[in-house]
């Protein structure tokens, strides 16, 4: 074993152990700073597992988004790990991070077809409106019974305007 492997290795028993004390802060005190120090050092495995799943995905979007869906499923897996059960958090986590990921493209899709299909339906009004109707352009006629409208209900009661002349009559029995 060579003096730079050495070093390395005792640094690793080092990292371990303070993981160790993280995980120990964090589920008997609920220790913020704890929790921290363990997203630190596992944000650079949830980040590669963001890049996996952009390049695998052609409609992934930004690669910033991944990593934050990744981010998020990092921290879950952080809240949710159970150390005392013998099984690797990276192991653990893999699973919450890719899932958090797949989660936000799914929504992110969903959110994209819904924008997508509102602006269609605005461009598909404005351009019936202007293709007009069998009376006149679409807005003319709008703007007419708006204003009729408009002026039946100002002229209401003033008994200058005569809504419906047969219901003021009494009907013969």
């Amino acid at each position: 074993m060579s003096e730079g492997s050495g070093r390395y290795a005792g640094e690793a028993d080092a990292v371990g152990a303070s993981m160790e004390t993280s995980w120990s802060q964090l589920r008997e005190h609920g220790c913020a700073l704890a929790r921290e120090r363990l997203f630190e050092h596992y944000c650079g495995y949830a980040g590669r597992l963001a890049m996996q799943a952009y390049r695998a995905r052609k409609e992934a979007g930004e690669f910033e988004d991944v990593r934050q869906w990744a981010y998020v499923g990092l921290l879950e897996a952080i809240d949710r790990f159970e150390p005392g059960r013998g099984v690797d958090f990276a192991t653990f986590a893999t699973a919450r991070i890719r899932g958090s990921i797949s989660n936000g493209l799914r929504r992110s899709s969903e959110l994209h077809e819904q924008l997508s299909l509102q602006a269609r339906l605005r461009r598909e009004r404005l351009q019936s409106l202007r293709a007009g109707t069998a009376d006149g352009p679409a807005l003319q006629v709008i703007s007419d019974v708006a204003t009729g409208l408009g002026v039946g209900r100002l002229l209401e009661g003033t008994g200058l305007y005569v809504g419906d002349i047969h219901a003021a009559c009494p009907r013969p029995t």
